[in-house]
């Protein structure tokens, strides 16, 4: 008598064994029907020592799904196909997640033809291609000696790309890519062609919000910082030519007729805030003597109207000033003589 595990094991077996005699006379009609020999389906681990070499497929016996690959040796290259599959490490993406879904058991392992020409097995392999259209591949081309690097078909790509979108990197594969970047440095030449590439380039609307959401709340490393002050000093900037591009009859035009826009229009709760934020990190910064000689000539510019000086003046109604801040003006506006329009000709007031 059979126990139960018995019984379904032999049903397994059964089961296996006729899906695969299955597929294999379906595999020979096929072939005579186009023409040539029938296929052999011989397993690896048979007597082929003479020719252990050749195409074989390894085939999903539930649904008949194939992956089509050559071998220099059908026993060794079975064998590291089941260990990297087992260990969820197979480069063939397609097949290694069809291993995850339907278990080993699933798949069998069988020799389309015997090639003894170690050169004739990427003729054999686009053949076999182009028949059967193997759905575990990931694409469709024979590796070659001019094309080390399979072509990818657009369907690949797509899966490709969808498998990895919404995955984020862990430290460690973060950490193995620095790695393997830091072997490889960019060249002068190189960079010479990334920078005439981006010339010109313009940035659409949707990928600047892109680029400010990533960067947004991001913190960066004291490493990191240190790079980009670096990369900044080695950077030279030609202020002349960029105050030409500045004062151009067309930008000087395009900046008034924004000021003109911005006239009479109150800021928004977002602008308001930031201009809050930026007077609340300049406070307690020093200005620089550069940066006062600009504040000054830009005001000397400007005429202060009556309504203008009434207005300060009830503002400054009721102000208590502290007695350093009287010393301060004091000592700046004395001996100074005042402007035609008002404003002192000399000092940081």
């Amino acid at each position: 008598m059979y126990t139960n595990a018995q019984k379904y094991a032999i049903i397994n077996t059964v089961d296996k064994c006729f899906a695969s005699a299955l597929l294999n006379i379906t595999r020979c009609v096929r072939q005579t029907c186009l023409g040539g020999s029938p296929v052999n389906t011989v397993s690896p681990h048979a007597d082929n020592s003479k020719c252990p070499s050749g195409i074989y497929a390894i085939t999903n016996t539930i649904n008949g799904h194939q992956y089509i690959g050559q071998a220099q040796d059908f026993s060794v290259r079975w064998y590291n196909h089941r260990l990297t599959l087992n260990k969820g490490v197979s480069g063939c993406t397609v097949l290694q997640r069809a291993w995850k879904k339907y278990g080993e058991n699933c798949f069998v392992f069988s020799v389309l033809e015997y090639i003894a020409d170690f050169s004739l097995l990427d003729d054999g392999e686009q053949r076999y291609f182009d028949l059967y259209k193997p759905i575990y591949n990931a694409h469709h081309t024979a590796k070659r000696k001019g094309n080390p690097l399979p072509c990818l078909t657009p369907q690949a790509i797509t899966q490709r790309s969808n498998a990895r979108k919404g995955k984020p990197r862990d430290e460690a594969t973060k950490a193995k890519i620095r790695a393997k970047n830091l072997e490889h440095p960019v060249t002068e030449a190189t960079k010479a062609k990334i920078g005439a590439k981006s010339k010109g380039r313009t940035i659409s609307e949707a990928h600047r919000a892109i680029i400010s959401k990533t960067h947004k709340g991001r913190e960066f490393s004291e490493e990191h910082i240190a790079n980009l002050k670096a990369a900044g000093a080695k950077r030279i900037i030609d202020k002349t030519a960029f105050q030409e591009r500045m004062n151009t009859p067309e930008v000087i035009a395009k900046r008034n007729a924004a000021r003109e826009a911005r006239k009479g229009k109150p800021f928004s709760p977002k602008g308001y805030q930031n201009i809050l934020e930026a007077r609340q990190a300049r406070k307690g910064v020093p200005l620089t003597e550069t940066h006062k000689e600009k504040i000054r000539q830009s005001l000397l510019e400007h005429e202060v109207t009556e309504d203008t000086r009434a207005k300060m003046s009830i503002g400054n109604k009721d102000k208590k000033r502290s007695e350093t801040t009287k010393q301060k003006i004091k000592d700046a506006v004395k001996d100074q003589p005042r402007g035609p329009k008002g404003h002192y000709i000399k000092g940081d007031r």
